[in-house]
């Protein structure tokens, strides 16, 4: 007895595995960690320019503009706390998502298998998981982890209703977090819970347990304003509540209707985006695809045909969401990464019952998932030689950096997307559209204009445009630097400093 404790409580238990193998996979499979000299994605640099200011005396929207949720900012924020120059922060919280990622595809596993084949489950959603990362730092991959809670809450009780009911005020507050950390980072990625949400709604209105119903559904609202509460009250007391509004419903309703402006049709658009995924081939709708047929023709997990249709109605809302954007990029798809955990148990659950007596598998198991995403994701590209830092190693950031660091206190403004020399510079944006958004200037031509007020009146230090003819621009400063940079077509990135700076 003693023995099997000692056994219990060692280290080797799969969630600590699962915590120590998110930081060691991230460390190898995240730019935003300390391997990497620099995370060049224009996305996380935004919002660390951001949450820079933010603990910089900035506010959100009204000081510093970009059309993401408010969280994202507060996470990028502590992570500059951490490390003011680089992600190495920002690689600790995401580290931490993805350990709660894992531990819930684990706790939802367990719920149908092993402790041990439910380890495996997990393992192969990690490499799943990382295939739509991109350079790490996302959005959809931060908020992953609520979908993944809200999922596991979802399937428990569809598992167990007779017991989950007795603690579903619980489950619901821990929902209305989810969804509230959501709301206030990605809206879009919020249609995922209605159809969940719908499975015990309806069970209890077909009981008749309206006092239930309605004491969970109070759960709901508290634990969504236990999110929204402080972020209210920040915006409200930094007389920015106009500002938030703006920014993050209408200004994501213009974006999103400008994008779909540029399309024959939003329906048509969606489903010749799925027919060429299907056609390409792409394993991992594939595996999606997959996991729902598990779900609705088997009933090894849930028997009921009502909890089937909303998690298949889920899966729906999420993927139409997913490619009615403007562009379909393979990181829009993580968030959909949750709904492949049935496929994975299907899988793992056909393996050998007696599989736990094969003390070589877990470890052999870690090892060959840890080398798969090292290797998927390929060191990024990099030398080794900067990796190790056997060598002094730099990238055009760094080097525009350096030229800007030469002028105290300078006031940098990129007229394209978020470059990323905020960052390496260390500078904390002066303007509100210290960047270029990704939305064409016929649908917000305010911010053209406002560039170019900018530049007429030469009131940055320095600008960073690949457009050496845009207005006033070579009236008032020259050419200090320049990359020569392949995307399509050679194009350059220059680096403009003030005529007598």
């Amino acid at each position: 007895m003693t023995a099997n404790i000692l056994r219990k409580n060692t280290f080797l238990s799969n969630e600590p595995i699962l915590f120590a193998l998110s930081f060691i996979v991230l460390f190898f499979c995240s730019q935003c960690s300390p391997l990497y000299l620099f995370n060049d994605w224009g996305d996380p640099n935004i919002y660390f320019s951001i949450g820079k200011g933010m603990f910089n005396g900035k506010v959100i929207y009204k000081d510093l503009f970009d059309h993401k949720g408010p969280l994202i900012f507060l996470i990028y924020g502590l992570g500059y706390l951490i490390s003011h120059t680089t992600f190495w922060g920002v690689y600790i919280f995401e580290s931490l998502f993805l350990f709660v990622n894992l531990l819930f595809a684990y706790k939802i596993a367990k719920l149908f298998l092993d402790k041990d084949k439910s380890l495996l489950v997990s393992l192969l959603y990690l490499f799943f998981f990382l295939c739509r990362t991109k350079q790490g730092g996302s959005a959809d991959e931060l908020i992953t982890p609520c979908l993944m809670v809200s999922l596991y809450y979802t399937l428990r009780y569809c598992t167990n209703r007779q017991k989950s009911e007795s603690r579903l005020n619980r489950h619901f507050a821990i929902h209305g977090v989810m969804f509230g950390i959501v709301f206030f980072v990605k809206l879009s990625i919020c249609t995922f819970w209605p159809p969940l949400l719908a499975i015990p709604v309806l069970y209890l209105l077909k009981e008749h347990k309206y006092k239930k119903l309605l004491s969970a559904s109070l759960f709901f609202v508290y634990g969504f304003l236990l999110v929204a509460i402080p972020v209210v009250a920040y915006f409200v007391c930094n007389s920015a509540f106009n500002d938030f509004k703006f920014a993050y419903f209408e200004f994501n309703s213009l974006y999103a209707s400008a994008s779909m402006g540029l399309h024959f049709d939003a329906f048509a658009n969606i489903v010749a985006r799925f027919l060429l995924r299907l056609i390409s081939p792409d394993f991992y709708v594939y595996m999606l695809l997959l996991s729902m047929a598990f779900l609705l023709f088997s009933k090894k997990y849930i028997c009921d045909i009502l909890p089937k249709v909303c998690i298949l109605l889920s899966f729906v809302l999420v993927y139409i969401i997913v490619t009615s954007g403007p562009f379909d990029m393979d990181y829009y798809y993580i968030t959909l990464s949750v709904f492949s955990i049935i496929g994975f148990i299907h899988i793992i659950g056909l393996a050998d019952s007696k599989m736990e007596k094969y003390k070589w598998l877990k470890p052999t198991a870690l090892t060959v998932v840890l080398f798969a995403c090292i290797a998927f994701k390929g060191f990024f590209g990099q030398k080794a030689a900067c990796l190790l830092r056997t060598e002094e190693c730099s990238f055009w950031q760094k080097d525009f950096a350096a030229i800007i660091n030469t002028a105290p206190d300078a006031i940098l403004i990129d007229l394209e997307h978020e470059t990323g020399v905020n960052t390496i510079a260390g500078i904390v944006p002066a303007y509100k559209y210290f960047f270029h958004p990704n939305i064409h200037d016929d649908a917000f031509p305010q911010l053209k204009e406002y560039h170019i007020n900018l530049v007429k009146d030469g009131k940055p230090d320095f600008v960073i445009t690949n457009n050496k003819e845009f207005p006033y621009i070579n009236e008032n400063y020259h050419i200090a630097a320049r990359h020569r940079q392949y995307e399509g077509e050679e194009h350059f990135i220059y680096l403009f400093r003030r005529n007598g700076l």
